[in-house]
Formats: C-alpha cells, structure tokens, sequence
C-alpha cells in the first residue's frame, strides 16, 4: 500500500531550495519542522546541512502519518465488513436455531396430545378389548365412531387420525418422524404394526379364556 502525496502537503515549502539557509530555517519553523537535535545526526550520516536534514526528517515524517492514516481507514473498512459478515452469520444461525426450536416444540406439543389421547383411551378401555379391537381393526366405543370412515384404523390412532391433523402430520413430519409416530400408535402401513399385535396376541393366548377368539 504506497502513500501519495502532493504539493499541498508541502505548500508551505514552495520555492525552498531557492531560499537562503536562514529562510529555509524560518520556512521549516512556521510550518512546524523546525529543526531539531535528531537532525545533526541526520546532517553528519548524509554530509549536508542541519536544515536539509531537518526538510528530509519532516517530509519524511509527513509521509509516515499520511501511511498510517490510509492503514487505519483500510483496516477499519475491512473490519467493518468482517463484522457485518460475521453479524449476518449468526443471525441466519440464530433464525436456524428458531426454526428447529419451533419444530421441537410443535412435534413435541404432537406427542403431548397423542400421550394424552393413548391415556384416556387406555384408561377407558379394558386389556381384553383392546386386544379384540387391535384384532378386527375397530373400536367399539361410541365417541371414537367418526373415525370408521377412515377405514376402520386401528383404535391406537385414537383422535389424532383426524382428517386435518392426519394430513398435517404426513406433510410436516419425515418418514423416520412418521414411522416412529406410527409405531407409537401400533401403526405401519398395512394398518397395525405386526410386532406389536403379536405381542398383544401372545399376550391373549396366554390368557386363552379371555380371548374373543378362544373358541376358535
């Protein structure tokens, strides 16, 4: 990065060189680089006068801080820019975040009302008929009889099989989240989950006399 400078930084010194060295020492006085004791050593190192030696320290000097203020506005602007990078980063993290903390809370408020639709269907219904009703693929509970147009789902599914929550849940949710719903409900595409009604079935012929189907 170099440093450009014109003649208005050295206004003060026009037509210097053409002055007597008592001028040049007043010239380099009013414009503040009246020279100093740094400028014997100058003088001695380069073989010239003490005023030549305090007119290159100064122009030297006015060089150096022009550099050090065009540094400065570089590296602000730069900072400025990795700032507002970084600043838009992590606000497009901090929507991300938002959005999965959103999806947390609307799939879990899902299980919530599904545990509670299991718990009152659990506690209204016996073992006995459960088993039965997992069996044919239907309940025989009057509140439950607006889901028989749905092809007669198992009673797991309970309200949550409603049309409008139904969909919902197959548009929003992937197929892990859908197939571990379904299996919370005992549910897989032919209808029931067969391990889960296996268990139950061995569950009721362990209890033959209880069974629907003990006659048979």
């Amino acid at each position: 990065m170099g440093v450009n400078v014109s003649t208005e930084d050295f206004a003060t010194l026009e037509g210097f060189v053409n002055k007597s060295n008592d001028e040049r020492a007043e010239i380099l006085r009013k414009a503040g680089w009246e020279p100093e004791g740094q400028d014997n050593d100058i003088a001695t190192f380069i073989g010239t006068d003490i005023v030549s030696a305090a007119l290159i320290r100064s122009v030297t000097t006015v060089c150096l801080d022009k550099k050090e203020a065009n540094m400065k506005d570089f590296y602000k602007a730069d900072a400025e820019k990795l700032q507002q990078h970084f600043t838009a980063t992590v606000q497009e993290y901090y929507k991300e975040l938002e959005k999965t903390k959103y999806e947390l809370t609307i799939a879990n408020e899902k299980l919530l009302k599904q545990d509670k639709e299991l718990s009152v269907y659990y506690s209204s219904i016996s073992a006995e008929t459960h088993v039965a009703n997992m069996e044919i693929g239907k309940t025989d509970r009057a509140e439950y009889a607006h889901l028989h147009h749905h092809n007669n789902p198992p009673t797991g599914i309970l309200i949550e099989t409603e049309e409008k929550i139904w969909n919902d849940f197959v548009n929003g949710e992937d197929n892990f989240s859908k197939s571990e719903g379904k299996k919370r409900c005992h549910v897989t595409t032919d209808g029931y989950d067969k391990k889960d009604n296996d268990a139950m079935v061995g569950v009721q012929a362990s209890n033959p006399t209880e069974s629907m189907h003990a006659g048979n």
